[in-house]
Parts: structure tokens; sequence; C-alpha cells
């Protein structure tokens, strides 16, 4: 696997290098801290799977970028990585060719298999952003009244960010089978069929 990752931050890539490179054991890491050195890398890789960019890189321009990426590498799977969360953002990112919206603060369980679910052909994108936004953006999310345990509660926080079960059953060290089980109970509680459902519940949505 050949995975590029572009951030200016010499220590966040320092700190997320061993983890990439544990989504494959023969994975190969090429590292741009510019908008210039990422550029230069997907013009002179023979091949990109997966490219990982920060939307904070200096004279990022996604258009020429992606542009670049579908000539020289037409199967390379793009995630964007975000300082914060904006529904819009999410939105041109996936219409650009971007198959992930990760923003920063996912834990790493949920960062790479955001990852893997990129490298697989699907669409990343947190649970919570796809959901209609609310009529009063300025105001805290409305938070119904629904009477949750507090494991369930756990479950209902990692949902919303976006986690798949697996990964939330790696960070509350609980079994696939109990994860799927506590989001039985909450889909009813809820009144809901479906995670994005429970999410937009989540927000006040109706």
């Amino acid at each position: 696997m050949n995975i590029m990752l572009s951030d200016s931050h010499a220590m966040f890539r320092d700190g997320v290098r061993p983890f990439l490179s544990s989504l494959n054991s023969g994975a190969l890491i090429a590292e741009a801290g510019t908008f210039q050195e990422t550029v230069a890398i997907v013009a002179s890789r023979d091949n990109i799977d997966i490219a990982v960019v920060a939307n904070t890189l200096p004279d990022l321009d996604l258009p020429a970028l992606m542009g670049l990426l579908r000539k020289r590498h037409p199967c390379a799977r793009a995630a964007l990585l975000t300082t914060g969360e904006c529904q819009r953002e999410a939105v041109e990112a996936v219409g650009l060719g971007f198959s992930g919206y990760i923003p920063k603060r996912l834990p790493m369980s949920a960062f790479l298999a955001a990852l893997n679910l990129i490298h697989s052909g699907e669409i990343f994108v947190p649970a919570a952003l796809l959901a209609p936004r609310a009529k009063h953006p300025d105001r805290a999310p409305a938070r119904p009244e629904v009477d949750l345990t507090p494991r369930e509660s756990e479950v209902m926080e990692l949902l919303r960010q976006g986690l798949p079960n697996k990964a939330i059953a790696r960070t509350l060290n609980i079994s696939d089978v109990t994860v799927k089980c506590h989001l039985g109970h909450i889909f009813d509680k809820l009144g809901v069929k479906n995670r994005v459902q429970a999410a937009r519940f989540s927000f006040g949505d109706d």
C-alpha cells in the first residue's frame, strides 16, 4: 500500500506515521509539508493508493490537486483532513472527488477505520454532518430527553462522530455483537431505523 500524507505540521506527521504503517505490513509512506511538495509527490510517484491531505496546507488548491491526482493515479483514494467540521466543506470535498472528510479530532481508531473504509471503495463523512443543518446554527444542538443507559450514551456519542461498529467496539473495549445490541436498543428508544436517523435525532432534527 502506498500512502501520501500531506500536513504542514511535522509533529503531526511523526505521530500519525506509525499508525498509517499499521494499515498494511508493506505500507510505504511519502510525506509532504507544503502544497508544492504534495504536487511533486503526486507527479513523480509511480503509485499512490491513499492520499491524506490536510486542508490547512498553505496555498492549497484542492481542484488542481484532485485534477492531477486523477490524471496520474486514477485509482487513488483521497481523504481530506480537517481541523473543523463544516457540512458545506464536506459536500464540496466529496464533489471534487475526495472519498473521505476526516476531522482531526477523531480518535486514531476512527481515523484508521475511516481510511480502511475509503480504501475499500466507500465514502466516509462523519454522521453528524449528514444531518440537515439546524435552523439556528448559533444555538447549542437540541438533545431530546431519551432514557439511554450510560453505555448507550457512550455508543451514541461515538456514533455521532461517525465511527463504524468495529471502531466503537475497540474504543469501548466491547465486542461487535455488544455494539450491535446497544445500537438496537438505542434505535428502539429513539424510534429510528438506522445510524443516520439516530445522528439526526441527536441534533434535534425531525
